[in-house]
């Protein structure tokens, strides 16, 4: 039985022939989770995985429209993952301890 790619949302199994752009996809996914930190623009992207470049194109913006790539301002697709990620300064917390009188004769 066919069920449904996590990584394109298409239909997978034994039935289904995956169209290469599919298969460069997958392998591009299948690349950026075994290299964490990649970042590549298209055009290197082309050259590393042989792809042509309309088919790099749209496998790379597959992947940002299934929030898994982003491109950077210059022009590097990156794991959304990837990088440092911002929160907020930490505060210390004040605790005011009041005993009661009972219990600070006892000391």
């Amino acid at each position: 039985m066919a069920h449904a790619d996590p990584v394109v949302g298409v239909p997978t199994g034994d039935a289904v022939s995956p169209t290469p752009l599919v298969m460069y996809t997958r392998r591009i996914y299948s690349e950026y989770l075994e290299m964490p930190g990649l970042r590549l623009t298209c055009a290197q992207a082309q050259r590393l995985w042989g792809i042509e470049a309309a088919t790099c194109s749209e496998a790379l913006q597959l992947l940002m429209d299934a929030g898994f790539l982003r491109r950077t301002d210059n022009g590097q697709f990156v794991r959304l993952t990837d990088g440092s990620v911002t929160t907020p300064p930490l505060r210390m917390a004040k605790a005011d301890l009041k005993l009661p009188q009972a219990d600070r004769s006892a000391r």
